[in-house]
C-alpha cells in the first residue's frame, strides 16, 4: 500500500501502471521501478504540472 509523498496519507488510488492519485491533497505521482517519485499537480483543465511544495520528511 502506498502513502502520498506530499501529505503522508493513505487515500491513494492507482491511475495507471506506476501512476497514483491522492484523494486528500489532489496530486498525481508516479513511481519508477527504481523507486524514483515524480509529483504533479492536477490543473482545472486536467493537465499536469510539476509539484513545487515541500514533501513529507518521512514517507512509509
Amino acid at each position: 500500500m502506498f502513502v502520498c509523498p506530499v501529505c503522508g496519507r493513505k487515500a491513494v488510488g492507482k491511475v495507471a501502471s506506476g501512476q497514483f492519485y491522492c484523494w486528500d491533497c489532489c496530486v498525481e505521482f508516479s513511481v519508477s521501478d527504481k523507486g524514483d517519485v515524480e509529483i504533479f499537480d492536477v490543473e482545472v483543465d486536467g493537465s499536469l504540472t510539476a509539484h513545487e511544495a515541500p514533501l513529507q520528511e518521512v514517507v512509509q
